[in-house]
């Protein structure tokens, strides 16, 4: 992952899991910390309980009510259904860093209603059962400087 990041000129930055990796991410991302993990599940759950035409013909494993629900409680792992579904809540572009070197560095999933891609974010995604935060790559002369 690191190999990979440091390729677009980022590092990761692990915030936490316990199956809200995803969620705390998007909340670094945008907020800077973790903190705000939960307003950001409860915001793609929303959205896909008031629009299920966009998400319920790919929901093929449970019941529509069923997913949902299962969605509904923290800790459930993001799946590529909630990723849309938080980038359509919150208009905003992801891009989802792979480490695996078949698949291209960077797969971007972009709200519905608008492609603006000046404020996409970048998450790392570590052996498809992790997601991490990511922040510019900062050189060991910079890191030296800030220590002094």
């Amino acid at each position: 992952m690191q190999s990979r990041l440091g390729e677009l000129g980022l590092q990761s930055i692990d915030v936490g899991g316990a199956g809200d990796c995803f969620f705390r991410s998007v909340s670094h991302q945008l907020y800077g910390n973790s903190n705000h993990h939960m307003h950001i599940h409860t915001a793609g759950v929303q959205f896909m309980r008031d629009n299920p035409e966009r998400f319920i013909e790919s929901n093929t494993e449970n019941s529509w009510l069923r997913y949902l629900n299962n969605m509904c409680i923290q800790g459930t792992w993001a799946d590529a259904l909630i990723i849309q579904a938080v980038a359509d809540a919150l208009n905003q572009g992801s891009n989802l860093s792979e480490p695996n070197q078949g698949f291209a560095p960077l797969i971007t999933v972009y709200p519905v209603q608008e492609r603006n891609t000046s404020s996409t974010i970048t998450i790392g995604h570590i052996d498809e059962c992790h997601y991490v935060s990511t922040t510019a790559l900062q050189s060991d002369a910079s890191i030296s400087m800030c220590n002094e």
